[in-house]
Protein backbone atom coordinates (compact mmCIF):
# COMPACT_ATOMS: atom_id res chain seq x y z
CA UNK A 1 0.00 0.00 0.00
CA UNK A 2 1.49 3.78 -1.02
CA UNK A 3 0.36 7.05 0.26
CA UNK A 4 -1.23 7.68 -2.98
CA UNK A 5 -3.73 5.11 -2.08
CA UNK A 6 -4.38 6.53 1.21
CA UNK A 7 -4.70 10.37 -0.17
CA UNK A 8 -7.10 8.75 -2.74
CA UNK A 9 -9.02 7.11 0.19
CA UNK A 10 -8.93 10.83 2.42
CA UNK A 11 -10.42 12.26 -0.98
CA UNK A 12 -12.94 9.93 -1.40
CA UNK A 13 -14.51 10.74 2.07
CA UNK A 14 -14.56 13.93 1.82
CA UNK A 15 -18.07 14.38 1.60
CA UNK A 16 -19.16 13.02 4.84
CA UNK A 17 -19.07 15.66 7.42
CA UNK A 18 -15.94 15.01 9.45
CA UNK A 19 -16.83 15.93 12.77
CA UNK A 20 -18.81 12.86 12.49
CA UNK A 21 -15.66 10.72 11.75
CA UNK A 22 -13.28 12.73 13.74
CA UNK A 23 -11.77 8.97 15.39
CA UNK A 24 -11.88 7.45 11.59
CA UNK A 25 -9.65 9.99 9.85
CA UNK A 26 -7.18 9.69 12.82
CA UNK A 27 -7.98 5.53 12.78
CA UNK A 28 -7.09 5.35 8.81
CA UNK A 29 -3.54 7.56 9.34
CA UNK A 30 -2.50 4.93 12.35
CA UNK A 31 -3.27 1.70 10.22
CA UNK A 32 -1.87 3.12 7.29
CA UNK A 33 1.45 3.52 9.23
CA UNK A 34 1.11 -0.62 10.00
CA UNK A 35 -0.07 -1.08 7.01
CA UNK A 36 3.07 0.41 5.54
CA UNK A 37 1.86 3.41 3.59
CA UNK A 38 4.35 5.17 1.98
CA UNK A 39 6.33 2.16 0.96
CA UNK A 40 6.32 2.13 -3.44
CA UNK A 41 4.66 -1.12 -4.68
CA UNK A 42 5.76 -1.83 -8.24
CA UNK A 43 4.41 -5.19 -8.25
CA UNK A 44 1.40 -6.79 -10.54
CA UNK A 45 0.64 -9.95 -8.57
CA UNK A 46 -1.66 -9.57 -5.76
CA UNK A 47 0.50 -8.15 -2.18
CA UNK A 48 -1.33 -9.09 0.96
CA UNK A 49 -0.22 -6.94 4.17
CA UNK A 50 -1.43 -8.20 7.35
CA UNK A 51 -0.63 -7.19 11.32
CA UNK A 52 -1.67 -7.62 14.25
CA UNK A 53 -0.32 -4.39 15.79
CA UNK A 54 2.74 -2.17 15.42
CA UNK A 55 6.34 -4.67 14.86
CA UNK A 56 8.65 -1.82 16.10
CA UNK A 57 8.88 1.18 18.76
CA UNK A 58 8.44 3.40 15.73
CA UNK A 59 5.18 2.40 14.85
CA UNK A 60 4.08 1.77 18.18
CA UNK A 61 5.08 5.30 19.01
CA UNK A 62 2.72 6.47 15.81
CA UNK A 63 -0.17 4.81 17.03
CA UNK A 64 0.29 5.84 20.52
CA UNK A 65 -0.28 9.37 19.22
CA UNK A 66 -2.75 9.06 17.23
CA UNK A 67 -4.31 7.35 20.19
CA UNK A 68 -3.76 10.30 22.28
CA UNK A 69 -5.27 12.87 19.72
CA UNK A 70 -8.40 10.51 20.09
CA UNK A 71 -8.44 9.94 23.54
CA UNK A 72 -8.87 13.96 23.90
CA UNK A 73 -11.68 14.13 21.52
CA UNK A 74 -13.29 11.71 24.18
CA UNK A 75 -12.87 14.22 26.37
CA UNK A 76 -14.08 17.13 24.62
CA UNK A 77 -17.05 15.36 23.68
CA UNK A 78 -17.58 14.29 27.35
CA UNK A 79 -17.28 18.14 27.93
CA UNK A 80 -19.60 19.04 25.45
CA UNK A 81 -22.36 16.73 27.14
CA UNK A 82 -21.68 19.01 30.39
CA UNK A 83 -22.61 21.90 28.35
CA UNK A 84 -26.03 20.44 27.23
CA UNK A 85 -26.96 19.99 30.45
CA UNK A 86 -26.70 23.67 30.93
CA UNK A 87 -28.50 24.52 28.12
CA UNK A 88 -32.47 25.57 28.96
CA UNK A 89 -35.03 24.62 26.37
CA UNK A 90 -32.99 21.96 25.20
CA UNK A 91 -34.61 18.62 23.31
CA UNK A 92 -34.65 15.46 25.74
CA UNK A 93 -34.93 13.43 21.92
CA UNK A 94 -34.90 14.54 18.58
CA UNK A 95 -34.60 12.78 14.88
CA UNK A 96 -33.48 14.36 12.39
CA UNK A 97 -33.25 12.84 8.65
CA UNK A 98 -31.35 15.52 7.12
CA UNK A 99 -33.55 14.69 3.31
CA UNK A 100 -31.60 17.63 2.17
CA UNK A 101 -28.31 15.88 2.08
CA UNK A 102 -28.42 13.47 -0.42
CA UNK A 103 -30.56 12.23 -3.66
CA UNK A 104 -33.02 9.40 -3.88
CA UNK A 105 -30.47 7.20 -3.89
CA UNK A 106 -29.11 8.13 0.03
CA UNK A 107 -29.72 7.29 3.19
CA UNK A 108 -29.02 9.47 6.33
CA UNK A 109 -30.21 9.83 9.59
CA UNK A 110 -28.92 11.76 13.17
CA UNK A 111 -30.63 10.38 15.77
CA UNK A 112 -30.05 11.39 20.02
CA UNK A 113 -31.78 10.75 23.31
CA UNK A 114 -30.96 12.35 26.74
CA UNK A 115 -31.92 11.00 30.10
CA UNK A 116 -30.78 12.66 33.16
CA UNK A 117 -30.62 11.08 36.46
CA UNK A 118 -30.91 12.02 40.11
CA UNK A 119 -28.56 11.14 43.32
CA UNK A 120 -30.44 8.13 43.40
CA UNK A 121 -30.12 7.30 40.11
CA UNK A 122 -34.27 7.94 39.04
CA UNK A 123 -34.72 9.03 35.62
CA UNK A 124 -36.09 13.03 35.50
CA UNK A 125 -36.44 15.83 33.86
CA UNK A 126 -33.18 17.35 33.54
CA UNK A 127 -34.35 20.00 31.39
CA UNK A 128 -36.99 21.45 34.18
CA UNK A 129 -35.03 19.90 37.17
CA UNK A 130 -31.82 20.90 36.70
CA UNK A 131 -31.20 21.40 40.83
CA UNK A 132 -31.73 17.42 40.97
CA UNK A 133 -29.47 16.69 38.27
CA UNK A 134 -26.27 14.53 39.36
CA UNK A 135 -26.00 12.45 35.89
CA UNK A 136 -26.94 12.97 32.31
CA UNK A 137 -26.72 9.85 29.40
CA UNK A 138 -26.82 10.04 25.89
CA UNK A 139 -27.25 7.75 23.02
CA UNK A 140 -26.81 9.28 19.84
CA UNK A 141 -26.00 7.28 16.38
CA UNK A 142 -25.16 8.76 12.92
CA UNK A 143 -26.10 6.48 9.83
CA UNK A 144 -24.84 7.53 6.18
CA UNK A 145 -25.53 5.29 3.29
CA UNK A 146 -25.14 6.06 -0.69
CA UNK A 147 -24.78 3.83 -3.39
CA UNK A 148 -24.37 5.06 -6.39
CA UNK A 149 -22.61 3.79 -9.79
CA UNK A 150 -18.98 4.44 -8.68
CA UNK A 151 -19.97 4.40 -5.30
CA UNK A 152 -21.23 2.49 -2.01
CA UNK A 153 -20.66 4.18 1.14
CA UNK A 154 -21.79 3.09 4.21
CA UNK A 155 -21.56 4.65 7.99
CA UNK A 156 -22.72 3.59 11.18
CA UNK A 157 -21.35 5.67 14.13
CA UNK A 158 -22.92 4.72 17.36
CA UNK A 159 -22.21 6.18 21.28
CA UNK A 160 -23.59 6.01 24.63
CA UNK A 161 -21.88 8.10 27.51
CA UNK A 162 -22.86 9.23 30.94
CA UNK A 163 -21.53 12.03 32.54
CA UNK A 164 -21.88 12.04 36.19
CA UNK A 165 -20.76 14.45 39.55
CA UNK A 166 -23.52 17.57 38.15
CA UNK A 167 -24.33 17.35 42.13
CA UNK A 168 -23.45 20.35 43.81
CA UNK A 169 -21.57 18.21 46.37
CA UNK A 170 -19.30 16.23 43.96
CA UNK A 171 -15.78 17.56 43.61
CA UNK A 172 -15.42 15.43 40.59
CA UNK A 173 -16.97 14.67 36.63
CA UNK A 174 -16.67 11.23 36.12
CA UNK A 175 -17.85 10.10 32.62
CA UNK A 176 -18.37 6.59 30.98
CA UNK A 177 -18.97 5.77 27.29
CA UNK A 178 -19.03 2.92 24.75
CA UNK A 179 -18.35 4.43 20.90
CA UNK A 180 -18.49 1.93 17.84
CA UNK A 181 -17.60 2.49 14.37
CA UNK A 182 -18.62 0.72 11.23
CA UNK A 183 -17.77 1.44 7.41
CA UNK A 184 -17.80 -0.01 4.34
CA UNK A 185 -16.78 1.21 0.85
CA UNK A 186 -16.42 0.53 -2.08
CA UNK A 187 -15.91 2.78 -4.81
CA UNK A 188 -12.99 4.45 -7.60
CA UNK A 189 -11.30 7.95 -7.32
CA UNK A 190 -8.12 9.12 -9.11
CA UNK A 191 -8.09 5.51 -10.86
CA UNK A 192 -7.75 3.61 -8.06
CA UNK A 193 -10.69 1.04 -7.05
CA UNK A 194 -10.58 0.54 -3.43
CA UNK A 195 -13.18 -1.70 -1.16
CA UNK A 196 -12.75 -1.62 2.55
CA UNK A 197 -14.50 -2.43 5.53
CA UNK A 198 -13.56 -0.45 9.25
CA UNK A 199 -14.66 -0.71 12.76
CA UNK A 200 -13.59 0.78 15.47
CA UNK A 201 -14.54 0.43 19.42
CA UNK A 202 -13.96 2.48 22.09
CA UNK A 203 -14.29 3.20 25.34
CA UNK A 204 -13.90 5.38 28.11
CA UNK A 205 -13.73 3.89 31.90
CA UNK A 206 -14.46 6.03 34.82
CA UNK A 207 -12.80 9.25 33.47
CA UNK A 208 -12.40 11.66 36.02
CA UNK A 209 -11.52 15.65 35.99
CA UNK A 210 -11.67 18.03 38.48
CA UNK A 211 -14.67 20.55 38.80
CA UNK A 212 -12.53 23.35 39.80
CA UNK A 213 -10.88 23.21 36.22
CA UNK A 214 -7.64 22.44 37.75
CA UNK A 215 -5.60 20.69 36.21
CA UNK A 216 -7.47 21.04 33.09
CA UNK A 217 -6.67 17.24 32.29
CA UNK A 218 -8.17 13.66 33.81
CA UNK A 219 -6.72 13.00 37.05
CA UNK A 220 -8.58 9.20 36.76
CA UNK A 221 -9.68 6.18 34.52
CA UNK A 222 -8.47 5.06 31.23
CA UNK A 223 -9.18 4.69 27.75
CA UNK A 224 -9.56 1.84 25.51
CA UNK A 225 -8.98 1.58 21.64
CA UNK A 226 -9.24 -1.13 19.12
CA UNK A 227 -9.37 -0.77 15.49
CA UNK A 228 -9.70 -3.35 12.97
CA UNK A 229 -9.34 -2.10 8.69
CA UNK A 230 -9.87 -5.03 5.59
CA UNK A 231 -8.83 -3.62 2.92
CA UNK A 232 -8.38 -4.53 -0.98
CA UNK A 233 -7.54 -1.94 -3.73
CA UNK A 234 -6.49 -1.89 -7.98
CA UNK A 235 -4.27 0.67 -9.71
CA UNK A 236 -3.28 0.01 -13.03
CA UNK A 237 -1.61 -3.60 -12.59
CA UNK A 238 -1.13 -2.90 -8.88
CA UNK A 239 -3.34 -4.67 -6.63
CA UNK A 240 -3.29 -5.20 -3.04
CA UNK A 241 -4.95 -6.34 0.21
CA UNK A 242 -4.52 -6.10 4.02
CA UNK A 243 -5.62 -6.83 7.10
CA UNK A 244 -4.46 -4.38 10.15
CA UNK A 245 -5.83 -4.91 13.56
CA UNK A 246 -4.43 -2.88 16.60
CA UNK A 247 -5.17 -1.53 19.77
CA UNK A 248 -4.23 1.25 22.48
CA UNK A 249 -5.03 1.73 26.47
CA UNK A 250 -4.31 5.37 27.77
CA UNK A 251 -4.31 5.11 31.91
CA UNK A 252 -4.33 8.26 33.66
CA UNK A 253 -2.66 8.41 36.84
CA UNK A 254 -3.56 12.34 38.67
CA UNK A 255 -0.38 13.42 37.89
CA UNK A 256 0.66 15.23 34.34
CA UNK A 257 1.86 11.92 32.41
CA UNK A 258 -0.17 9.52 31.71
CA UNK A 259 0.73 6.09 30.06
CA UNK A 260 0.16 4.53 26.85
CA UNK A 261 0.03 1.02 26.04
CA UNK A 262 0.20 -0.25 22.53
CA UNK A 263 1.03 -4.33 22.10
CA UNK A 264 4.04 -4.73 24.21
CA UNK A 265 5.17 -1.07 24.24
CA UNK A 266 4.41 1.83 26.73
CA UNK A 267 4.89 5.73 26.76
CA UNK A 268 4.49 8.49 28.58
CA UNK A 269 2.08 11.01 27.48
CA UNK A 270 2.29 14.62 28.24
CA UNK A 271 -1.30 15.47 29.02
CA UNK A 272 -0.56 19.61 28.66
CA UNK A 273 1.32 18.87 25.36
CA UNK A 274 -0.49 16.04 23.99
CA UNK A 275 3.19 15.16 23.05
CA UNK A 276 4.17 11.33 23.57
CA UNK A 277 7.37 10.33 24.65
Amino acid sequence: MNATFVACLASALHQIPMRKIASLALALALLGTLAGCGKSSKVTAPVTSSSGGPKTESEAKQVAQQSAAMGNTYLEQAKSLLRVATVHGAQPARVRPYKALGTAADSTSFTYALQGYDIGGNPIDWATHSDQLASLAMDYRWYYKTNGDSLLLEQDVRSHGNVAGLEATATRYVANATDTLFVVYNGYSAGYHIIYEYSGTSKVTNLEWEKSGTPTYPVAGAITLHWHWTYEYWYGAQHSTGNVETDATITFNGTRYASVRVGTYTFSLDLETGTVS
